[in-house]
């Protein structure tokens, strides 16, 4: 079974209310909707999000790779006023019929930052060794 709730927490309450000024670049959330409940429940976050005054409120779904058109199970609901942005948003994930996009994809998203990924370069990150860093810490200290 498929559910989704969306609650409507304080709607009296407005961003103008606490003179606070916001200028919505970009805002797009991907939801998983594989049944009909939480279609209705997305298609009724854009709603409340255009109620909002959010600017230019969109809708898209898509089916994932491996699903044939006309089944789908992914909804991106993009807004803000920079369209585009919100076009490479689309590009991406209903285009590319993804959920989960490689990092590369997602810089496309970031203002004027394009690094060169030279894959010899890339390397996992494991962590810390909590005892290497006091000992190296407190080498410092003396």
């Amino acid at each position: 079974m498929c559910s989704l709730s969306i609650l409507r927490i304080a709607p009296q309450i407005r961003v103008e209310d606490f003179g606070w000024k916001l200028k919505l670049q970009c805002f797009a959330i991907v939801l998983y909707t594989p049944c009909n409940d939480t279609k209705y429940a997305s298609g009724e976050l854009a709603r409340l999000l255009t109620e909002a005054e959010l600017p230019v409120v969109q809708l898209h779904r898509f089916a994932s790779k491996g699903l044939s058109k006309g089944h789908e199970n992914f909804t991106v609901i993009s807004a803000g006023d920079d369209s585009e942005t919100r076009t490479k948003v689309h590009s991406i994930f209903v285009d590319g019929r993804t959920s989960a996009p490689d990092l590369r994809c997602l810089l496309q998203l970031i203002d004027n930052f394009s690094p060169p990924l030279n894959p010899v370069r890339v390397v996992e990150f494991g962590g810390f060794d909590a005892d290497d860093v006091r000992k190296a810490y407190s080498s410092k200290e003396q």
